[in-house]
């Protein structure tokens, strides 16, 4: 009688390339599968994301970036079955991995640093974006100089703010703004 040794698989993070803007897609259409099958050896799946703040039209807001446009990391047993399971998803286009082979586990140390940018709420990880320049002419939308019309001059992304010559009592003044005040004209 032979004893057979089972190998305990662990959960460990695992990179999937999707097709190309269906991360989300990809992400809920494997979560539907498991639902159906009540499939036990994925245990999370994260599309990796972080917020920035964008400035339009005068106004801030924040929005979600993908950090990996692409790919989606789960978190899994990995075995040859579990590796086909996942790759018959729709939108799914596979591991990364040579072909044949199993998929290597990502490094706990890479793995805490996407879904560290990932759980942040309210930081921004990568520079704000601005729908002007310096040299354009803007429109205050906001504060004592509402409705004033002016250049940019300097934008100082550290402060949030920019630097603006508008005409005061027929004179080149120059204030400084809050980006979210100010608009392309």
């Amino acid at each position: 009688m032979a004893l057979m040794l089972m190998e305990k698989l662990e959960y460990k993070w695992y990179i999937v390339h999707t097709h190309s803007g269906k991360e989300f897609e990809a992400k809920k259409a494997l979560e539907n599968m498991i639902d159906h099958d009540g499939y036990k050896k994925i245990n999370e799946i994260v599309v990796p994301i972080y917020k920035e703040t964008v400035y339009k039209n005068g106004k801030k807001k924040k929005v979600e970036k993908k950090s990996f446009p692409g790919y989606i990391c789960l978190n899994m047993q990995m075995d040859q079955e579990a590796k086909n399971y996942v790759s018959s998803c729709p939108f799914i286009s596979g591991f990364l991995t040579k072909q044949g082979q199993l998929p290597l586990p990502l490094p706990k140390s890479e793995i805490n640093i996407v879904l560290s940018r990932t759980q942040e709420d309210n930081v921004d990880t990568f520079p704000v974006e601005f729908d002007f320049s310096v040299g354009q002419k803007i429109l205050i939308v906001d504060g004592p100089f509402n409705n004033f019309s002016g250049t940019v001059k300097a934008i100082f992304p550290e402060k949030g703010k920019v630097s603006v010559n508008i005409e005061i009592f027929g004179r080149e003044t120059p204030v400084e703004i809050d980006y979210y005040k100010v608009k392309k004209q």
